[in-house]
């Protein structure tokens, strides 16, 4: 009997041994198949765009490595996970690829791109992954965020309250910004976009209600595909007006991959989005997202996508209503912040019909549109008032330009109108006065490139002239006065009163400026 219990308490100890040994066999197995699942072999590279297979674990989104080896140092190249096949991954490589060859390992990280972000950034020159190309010290910030991400819902938004002065008189006055905006910059190329983009971070310098309050409205310039010396430039213009205090410059530039240049708008945004969810203000300028779609669409086609026209994929609206939804003002129980975003799109010929153009008309709240033909004749900058428009930037305006605005802008057309019959004898009186006006109002609009106009003087000016104070000056005379104004209202403290916008007195200003530029005695 007692022998015959050793016997079972023997069999029964062999079988769990021989149980462990298997489920061990088994953990050991699953193991390996999960190191296997988390590396991949490289089957093509061409121009940034690699093939691999394996990866079966990976997602969309995820940054994968490759191991280089030069010399006795042993290096990562990171990638991102643009594609995914029954059989294949596609991923686009931030850097150069020379070194990497078919038949070579690679491997997840299971982590997504992540921006550093803060006030660490401001004033530096950034790539698309975050790193400083302006030769100063690395940027060590407290946190990071995802380069791509969801835009705020519906619950989270509030309406646009606020406006955003740009500084640029034709746009402040008639197509007004408001904080939390999408406006699009669009025209043909070298007619002064830039421009307009960079002198709406510039005025943030010499606006007085964010002096009074002693704050920032911070501004990330996104530099896709220029010359380094057009980013070296306008980093210089930044530097000698002291605009670095508040922007960041995140560059992708014709020298560097496709992929970077993709990915550039994203980054920007992450960087910007760190001041709204703060409940601060922020103004993004992508320029431009023409260049941004161009490199979609050859890593696309790389991956083999289905084109469809222009040869752009399916998804090409999606790229840029993904990036603009980032862009809205926050409800006051969110803290209350704004990302207004400023897109460039370039065109052909003034076709503003064409694919990219009408994508990203119908995601904007309204666009102001560069007319080559008004900056080949001088008048810049040369917006076209009938193709502009602003839609939800009239309940941000304040009250004393929007009751000037539509009297002003109905000036402007009637002069454009009239023009025409200026070489002719015999035009009545009437339309002679609309010419004669119209010409001062115009010279009124006229703004040198990086030249901005506080919101006190654009006030003075638009209520001067729709009132024909100009009427008796020469054109030269009329610009002489307005570089006076812009100048007296900077230098006068006495003449700025934010808080009574609402209720302004009109005649009470006008007769206010007017006696202080005759006490002040300018020749004009």
């Amino acid at each position: 009997m007692k022998k015959n219990k050793k016997l079972i308490i023997k069999t029964w100890k062999m079988k769990k041994n021989r149980k462990v040994s298997y489920q061990n066999r088994i953990k050991f197995v699953s193991g390996s198949q999960d190191r296997i699942n988390e590396g991949g072999l490289i089957l093509s590279k061409y121009d940034g765009i690699i093939k691999a297979s394996g990866l079966q674990n990976a997602k969309l989104g995820e940054l994968v490595f490759v191991v280089r080896k030069t010399g006795s140092k042993i290096s990562k190249i990171f990638g991102l996970t643009f594609n995914l096949t029954k059989t294949e991954a596609g991923i686009m490589f931030f850097g150069s690829t020379k070194n990497i060859r078919v038949g070579q390992r690679i491997y997840r990280t299971k982590k997504r791109l992540t921006m550093p972000v803060g006030v660490e950034v401001l004033g530096r020159i950034i790539d698309s992954v975050g790193t400083p190309l302006d030769g100063l010290k690395a940027i060590e910030t407290k946190y990071t965020s995802l380069a791509e991400k969801k835009g705020p819902g519906i619950i989270t938004r509030g309406s646009v309250n606020k406006p955003l002065h740009t500084g640029i008189l034709v746009v402040d006055c008639l197509f007004p910004i408001g904080r939390g905006q999408r406006e699009l910059i669009i025209g043909n190329k070298q007619t002064g976009k830039t421009s307009i983009a960079l002198t709406s971070i510039l005025s943030q310098n010499i606006d007085n209600d964010l002096y009074n309050r002693r704050k920032f409205l911070y501004c990330i310039y996104v530099a896709i595909g220029q010359r380094k010396s057009s980013v070296a430039k306008i980093y210089s213009i930044f530097k000698n007006t002291k605009a670095l205090e508040y922007t960041t410059i995140v560059a992708a530039t014709a020298d560097d991959s496709a992929n970077l240049q993709f990915l550039a708008p994203y980054s920007g945004c992450t960087v910007a989005e760190y001041f709204r969810d703060r409940g601060e203000d922020a103004l993004i300028i992508f320029d431009d997202l023409s260049k941004q779609a161009v490199c979609y669409r050859q890593a696309s086609l790389l991956l083999e996508r289905v084109p469809t026209r222009g040869a752009y994929p399916g998804d090409v609206f999606y790229l840029h209503s993904k990036l603009l939804e980032r862009s809205a003002k926050l409800s006051p129980q969110y803290f209350g912040g704004s990302l207004t975003a400023l897109p460039v799109i370039e065109t052909i010929g003034g076709d503003i019909t064409a694919y990219i153009p009408t994508n990203v008309i119908s995601i904007t709240d309204g666009q102001i549109y560069v007319d080559e033909e008004l900056f080949l004749s001088n008048i810049k900058p040369a917006v076209n008032i009938r193709l502009s428009v602003s839609r939800i930037g009239s309940k941000a305006q304040i009250l004393p330009i929007k009751k000037l605005a539509t009297t002003f802008k109905n000036q402007l057309i009637s002069y454009d109108d009239m023009k025409r019959f200026e070489v002719f004898d015999g035009v009545s009186s009437a339309i002679k006065k609309i010419i004669h006006r119209g010409k001062r109002l115009l010279e009124q609009v006229k703004q040198g490139a990086t030249e901005a106009i506080n919101i006190e003087a654009q006030l003075y000016l638009i209520s001067l002239g729709t009132i024909g104070f100009f009427d008796n000056f020469t054109i030269l005379e009329t610009k002489h006065f307005k570089d006076d104004i812009c100048r007296l209202v900077r230098t006068n403290s006495s003449l700025i009163d934010i808080d009574i916008y609402k209720n302004l007195n009109l005649e009470a200003w006008n007769s206010k400026i007017i006696k202080a530029w005759k006490d002040n005695s300018f020749n004009i």
